[in-house]
C-alpha cells in the first residue's frame, strides 16, 4: 500500500479490528509508530472501528451478541454451539494520503 502512496505522505490510516483478536489498541498504536519510522506512514494518525463479536447458534440459527459472563460461547436460546460471524475481523479499510 505504501508503494503507491508514491512520494505523498501518509495522513490517515483506517482500521477495522475485532474484539475477539483481543488486540490491544495502544500497542498497536505503539508498534504502528514505531514501525512507520523513515516510511510514508510516519507520524499518520491511526482510527480503529472496533468490531463487536456477532454469532450464530449452529441448531437454531439465533443471532446473538458477545457475553463474556458465560465461559463458553453457547447459544443464549438452546445451549448449542455458535459460530463467529463477526469480531475476528483485522483489515485496513482506508489509507489518507496527503496531497
Amino acid at each position: 500500500m505504501l508503494e503507491a502512496a508514491g512520494n505523498r505522505k501518509v495522513s490517515d490510516v483506517h482500521l477495522r479490528i475485532g474484539e475477539l483478536t483481543f488486540i490491544s489498541e495502544e500497542q498497536l498504536r505503539f508498534a504502528i509508530r514505531l514501525l512507520s519510522v523513515g516510511t510514508a506512514a510516519e507520524g499518520c494518525d491511526v482510527r480503529i472501528d472496533p468490531v463487536s463479536p456477532e454469532f450464530e447458534c449452529v441448531s437454531c440459527g439465533h443471532i446473538s451478541t458477545a457475553d463474556f459472563s458465560s465461559p463458553a460461547f453457547a447459544c443464549g436460546k438452546c445451549g448449542a454451539d455458535v459460530r463467529v460471524l463477526r469480531g475476528k475481523e483485522f483489515s485496513v479499510d482506508k489509507v489518507v494520503l496527503y496531497d
